[in-house]
């Protein structure tokens, strides 16, 4: 992430996930906060992260 742009595009990816109910990244940081609903799959976030087009360390 590179810029607010960015987070926005990282957040409403991860905030589709029926898991999470909010994200909160950081494109300073490079940094995701997130509140879960329930058991995170780092997979299916890792995913949605490079679907939207970033990488996911």
């Amino acid at each position: 992430m590179m810029c607010e742009h960015c987070e926005k595009r990282v957040k409403e990816a991860l905030e589709a996930l029926s898991e999470i109910e909010k994200a909160e990244p950081d494109f300073k940081t490079g940094q995701v906060a997130l509140t879960l609903r329930g058991e995170a799959d780092m997979k299916k976030i890792r995913k949605a992260i490079k679907d939207a087009g970033y990488k996911a360390k």
